[in-house]
């Protein structure tokens, strides 16, 4: 015979398994089987807080023997295996026999995550009870934390990122937005939201959006550059990057926007550098133009600098009726012209008699109409915002340089990038009017000293003709020779001062044209032109006055001597000549005279005379020396240095 009430079973655990089901009329092995498959743990506690059932998943979670189960306390069991749970919590959960839900952490399975279950269920007896159920949810909870990590990580980079970043659906409008584009564009992310690109965009960049958008559909990431119009109605450059992608399933369009004002800015600060510099560089080699086009080019260059319509460039002098303008140079952005004027008499009005009162830059950007029309002087012109850079010299105004109608207000960098340019283009226009005085200087001087070469040339003939004058009286045949050669001394004298006030050259003379020169006078002078060959080797050499004198005394000298003595009446030879050579050595001049006549062992002048006496002064003058060598010939040569 069986106890009433209890199951069958082959051993005492399965004893108190079966008693368990019994009690909740669960009879069926094949039911006791399924329970025991299933991964998450069931457990059944009777009123009293105990457990009556409990399948395998239960007892390898809770890491009990089905003995150790049966008939426990299951308040006692989740404190022990819990680390988080208030075990009165758990027994108001029992005692009630309301439902609860909780999640708790193994003591026993290190950071094992379990998710517990109590709710109230009937037995077929009609005795209540309390159905456990227990999953291992640490996988999950692992998995959750990851995202969760991961979602805070996207939200940081997408909310810390200094580029603006939008994402925007298939029509158009904005779904989500970082910190950045709010603050870029000045409004706040509910704001922003409710817009789309074209609500952002500056009207003239809107016409590229279509474009874009198909290029878009391609499927390619675009680079484009837009204007962005925040919420005040103020713009600002930005570089766009797009693509699209795909948003759990959606099509969406993301945008990452970086303003680039600053570089922009940086950019056309280059460029106005390059272009300020170019401008300095291009004045600089005006030196040779007249000042007409300098004016004219540094008004085109300031209007460019400037980006400005119009403008004006003047002079400014001191007259005994006050300061007036002596030289207006006028543009309108297309034509330069220069304005007649009544020097001494233009009155200065409107943004040039404040810069020249002032003395410093002075910016209208905001022009009365009243008093437009006196901004530009010999012009009717109306502007409505002007610059003007007033140039000083020594603490007065000398020149003002004045741009109006720039699209944007002007600002102290433009100042700053007109003032290089009119103060180079004052420093060459000083530089040009100090040249041109120079040059007026030197054209006096060189006037001058032609008429000092002139006089010195004349004294001299004079001198000579006195001496041809002379000879008439004379009856000595030395006396005779010796005033001859004094004349020809003379002459060849002012042969170089003729030749410096002929020359462009007032310092320098062309001394192998000079030796051609005198030779043909001395043979000339002499009457020896058909019976004596005069010579010439001459390289061209440039001798300063202070060695062409002393130079053209010894050539005077030694062409001379050769004349009166190199060839007596018994000479035999039939061909007879005097050499002359000028050429290069060695950076020292050297000259050469020589004949083919009797030499000086045979009587060729005489030791001592006073013709050798003042070749040897002379060249001891020119810190040269000379030597002569006389077999059957002879040839001095005359060495020295050039200066």
């Amino acid at each position: 015979m069986q106890d009433e009430g209890v199951c069958p079973c082959d051993s005492p655990a399965e004893l108190s398994d079966n008693a368990g089901l019994c009690r909740t009329g669960i009879h069926d092995s094949v039911l006791r089987t399924l329970l025991n498959s299933v991964d998450d743990g069931i457990a059944l506690i009777d009123s009293e807080g105990r457990v009556c059932f409990a399948n395998d998943s239960c007892c390898r979670l809770l890491e009990i023997s089905p003995d150790g189960f049966s008939g426990s306390c299951f308040v006692d069991i989740l404190e022990n295996f819990c680390f988080n749970k208030d075990s009165r919590l758990i027994s108001s959960c029992l005692a009630s026999g309301s439902k609860e839900v909780f999640e708790c952490r193994s003591r026993l399975a290190g950071d094992g995550v379990f998710r517990i279950e109590i709710s109230p269920m009937q037995s077929s007896d009609g005795s209540r009870l309390m159905k456990v159920l227990i999953k291992d949810v640490s996988d999950q909870r692992r998995t959750q934390e990851e995202l969760d990590k991961s979602r805070s990580l996207y939200r940081a980079v997408f909310e810390g990122a200094g580029d603006a970043v939008m994402v925007s659906d298939c029509s158009g409008r904005f779904i989500e937005a970082n910190r950045a584009a709010c603050s870029n564009l000045g409004y706040s992310r509910d704001e922003l939201l409710g817009l789309s690109a074209s609500d952002i965009i500056s009207h003239q960049y809107c016409r590229r959006i279509p474009e874009q958008l198909s290029n878009l559909d391609s499927g390619r990431q675009i680079f484009f550059e837009v204007e962005y119009m925040r919420k005040d109605g103020s713009v600002f450059p930005v570089e766009l990057s797009s693509k699209t992608i795909d948003l759990v399933g959606e099509k969406v369009v993301l945008t990452v926007s970086r303003n680039v004002s600053d570089r922009k800015r940086a950019e056309k600060d280059a460029y106005l550098s390059r272009l300020r510099f170019k401008s300095l560089y291009e004045l600089s080699h005006m030196a040779e133009g007249s000042q007409e086009a300098i004016w004219e080019f540094s008004l085109k260059k300031g209007l460019e600098i400037a980006f400005s319509k119009v403008g004006f460039i003047c002079r400014v002098e001191v007259f005994p009726s006050g300061n007036s303008i002596s030289r207006l140079v006028l543009s309108d952005g297309e034509t330069v012209s220069t304005a007649c004027l009544d020097p001494g008499n233009e009155i200065l009005n409107g943004i040039l008699a404040q810069s020249v009162k002032m003395r410093e830059p002075v910016i209208f950007n905001v022009i009365a109409p009243e008093i437009s029309t006196e901004m530009i002087p010999h012009s009717n012109y109306s502007p409505s915002r002007g610059l003007a850079i007033p140039v000083l010299d020594s603490g007065r105004v000398v020149a003002v340089l004045a741009v109006f109608d720039k699209e944007t207000p002007y600002s102290r960098r433009d100042v700053r990038n007109l003032s290089l340019l009119v103060e180079g283009m004052w420093q060459i226009i000083c530089k040009k009017e100090s040249e041109l005085k120079v040059r007026a200087s030197l054209r006096e001087k060189e006037t001058l000293l032609k008429e000092v070469h002139h006089r010195v040339k004349n004294n001299m003939q004079v001198i000579s003709s006195l001496l041809n004058l002379q000879i008439e009286y004379v009856r000595d045949p030395e006396d005779l020779r010796l005033i001859r050669h004094s004349m020809e001394r003379v002459r060849s004298m002012s042969y170089v001062h003729e030749h410096l006030y002929r020359s462009d050259n007032l310092s320098r003379i062309n001394f192998a044209s000079y030796i051609e020169y005198l030779g043909e006078r001395l043979f000339k002078a002499y009457g020896c032109r058909r019976s004596i060959d005069f010579l010439t080797e001459l390289e061209p050499v440039e001798l300063s006055i202070d060695q062409a004198l002393p130079c053209g005394l010894i050539i005077n000298e030694l062409i001379t001597n050769a004349i009166n003595h190199a060839f007596p009446e018994e000479y035999a030879e039939n061909e007879r000549f005097v050499r002359v050579r000028l050429y290069h050595n060695e950076g020292d001049v050297v000259l050469e005279v020589g004949d083919n006549g009797i030499g000086l062992d045979s009587g060729q002048g005489r030791e001592g005379s006073l013709g050798l006496t003042l070749v040897e002064t002379l060249v001891s003058q020119l810190g040269g020396s000379i030597s002569s060598a006389c077999p059957y010939s002879t040839c001095h040569n005359l060495r020295f240095a050039l200066k």
